[in-house]
């Protein structure tokens, strides 16, 4: 394919078409904050000359910096932003400001407590624009990170009650001011799959969308998710009484919404179901080897990628792996690196992460040698999400202890014995 002069690759494009002597494309710098899902934001006259249309005449000079360092020639690629291309969150979000436009919040996503990831608001000419921005080593960079991203407001979830899931953070932030637990993921309406919903797993969820197509379709597929958690989530689904499309939960307020109103709608709502009868699918087969072994490649073919970047990024995408293939636990009385196991729903084996079994196993299905920097990176990126909020604290000897007709007990790694009535057996620790 002819490349299109200045520097714009059309192969690094999505959603590529021409006519009349025009190109047009889904633009690279609204994709990654989760925008154009039209894909024609970006256009390419005949002469290579660029643009977005969302980001027209000198204000979107920024934007097409940003455009042209995602989609220019390889070889003549701006080089990645170093780890301290901006050494505070607020120095990134100023310094990425469209021009013409005004910061207008700050989101933060902190994962086991460790800052993670953020979303900038910014208020333009056109409207709104969001950019997504990854912390690391160093600082802080214009891109989205590596894996799933946490749940806004996930580090602040209580141990009981009811969680609410709302689109957006400014409405997340607003129904908290009303006394009420809220969530919600980064991206938009069509990203709810790019966060880790498990800390919902088994509680009582009420999802609150926007009074719009894209927030029905939003809630339906929350709906999917929490329904294939390791323990379902108990889901209602509440249609709030407003009159606009695209209202949700701040405009039922501002309309004179009182809370006690809302949690009365809560209370009639039906506990969700998949519409006419369709069956739920249950939760994605655990990960094949294959499919671990196909995103490392892939992160290998990313340009200007430090050694450092590629090792921590391989890490974060076998820990999400792993999260798709099992469980992690650790001892809740201990809370070491030597008490995280991890549960291997595939194999329904239990083993502690820093045993020789489990390592050796890791090592196999990743086709990464234990010698390895590489496999270094990962080993600990592993015992460090087995003690987050991601993981559960458990008490080995008591968690699969009793039941009214049977109690069992610990036999070593992946096993324990049965008992019941007139009977012992030995069993994989997955029954």
């Amino acid at each position: 394919m002819k490349l299109l002069r200045p520097g714009i690759d059309p192969a690094r494009l999505e959603n590529v078409r021409t006519s009349n002597g025009k190109t047009t494309a889904r633009c690279p710098a609204c994709a990654e904050t989760g925008n154009d899902t039209g894909g024609d934001h970006l256009f390419i006259a005949e002469d290579g000359k660029f643009g977005c249309i969302k980001f027209p005449g000198t204000e979107g000079g920024v934007h097409r910096k940003r455009i042209y360092a995602l989609a220019g020639p390889l070889s003549a690629q701006e080089p990645a932003p170093s780890k301290s291309a901006f050494e505070t969150l607020d120095a990134a979000v100023a310094g990425c400001c469209p021009q013409g436009a005004t910061l207008v919040d700050t989101y933060e996503y902190p994962r086991s407590g460790q800052p993670f990831g953020a979303v900038a608001r910014y208020k333009t000419t056109n409207g709104k624009s969001f950019r997504q921005f990854r912390a690391t080593g160093g600082g802080w960079e214009p891109k989205a990170p590596a894996g799933k991203w946490p749940l806004f407001n996930a580090d602040k979830l209580p141990a009981e009650g009811t969680i609410y899931v709302v689109e957006g953070e400014k409405c997340a932030l607003a129904t908290a001011k009303i006394g009420l637990t809220a969530v919600t993921s980064a991206g938009g309406a069509s990203a709810a799959g790019k966060s880790d919903w498990t800390p919902l797993s088994g509680r009582d969820v009420v999802i609150i969308p926007d009074n719009d197509k894209a927030g029905e379709s939003y809630a339906d597929t929350v709906a999917r998710i929490l329904a294939c958690l390791p323990t379902p989530a108990r889901v209602r689904l509440v249609k709030l009484p407003v009159a606009n499309a695209g209202d949700d939960l701040i405009d039922f307020l501002a309309a004179g919404g009182t809370v006690d109103q809302l949690k009365a709608l809560v209370l009639a709502a039906p506990a969700w179901a998949s519409p006419a009868g369709e069956q739920v699918p249950s939760c994605t087969a655990p990960a094949s080897a294959k499919e671990i072994r196909a995103k490392l490649w892939e992160i290998t073919r990313i340009p200007n990628l430090s050694a450092t970047e590629h090792y921590r990024q391989s890490a974060a995408a076998v820990v999400e792996w792993l999260h798709a293939r099992g469980r992690f636990y650790y001892h809740v009385e201990r809370r070491d690196f030597a008490s995280v196991m991890f549960f291997d729903a595939t194999q329904k084996l239990l083993r502690p992460v820093q045993g020789d079994a489990f390592l050796a196993w890791l090592s196999d299905m990743l086709t990464i040698n234990r010698s390895e920097t590489a496999f270094k990176f990962v080993q600990a990126a592993i015992e460090t999400e087995g003690l987050s909020e991601r993981s559960t604290g458990i008490k080995p000897a008591t968690f699969w202890a009793a039941t009214p007709t049977v109690f069992y007990l610990s036999s070593g790694p992946g096993r324990m014995a049965r008992m019941s009535a007139g009977r012992v057996e030995i069993v994989d620790n997955g029954t």
